[in-house]
């Protein structure tokens, strides 16, 4: 089975597609505590979470400026919990394995999944 090169009329035409791949909510469960609402996350937030890799924060970072409901910047949530810096309240609500997957997940959303694009191979005859 060939492969079609897409071409500038072909995205065109997708542009509504594209639109909603990108803004669409991604909605996890979480055992025991319930589903949460999450923005799937652009390049900008993928980008400034890699900024935490060496302290070992980037997945905190990501659920916390992605999660729309509940909101977890409300003052009172975070004066609930405790917390000294904003995203300390995914370490508070999340066991250490949610936040790993919940943030797996939300990278897979935005594109970082095995699937999500592959290198088409030519054949070439040699003879």
């Amino acid at each position: 089975m060939q492969n079609a090169l897409i071409n500038a009329k072909t995205l065109i035409e997708k542009k509504i597609l594209i639109q909603k791949k990108k803004t669409k909510p991604v909605h996890i469960s979480i055992q025991d505590l319930g589903t949460f609402k999450f923005r799937t996350p652009d390049m900008s937030d993928v980008i400034d979470s890699t900024s935490f890799k060496g302290g070992g924060h980037e997945d905190q970072y990501l659920i916390y400026t992605c999660c729309e409901e509940p909101n977890l910047r409300d003052k009172e949530l975070q004066e609930t919990y405790e917390c000294s810096e904003p995203f300390d309240i995914v370490d508070k609500i999340f066991l250490p394995g949610e936040i790993q997957r919940t943030a797996k997940l939300l990278t897979e959303a935005c594109g970082y999944k095995e699937d999500a694009a592959k290198v088409v191979e030519e054949i070439k005859n040699e003879y």
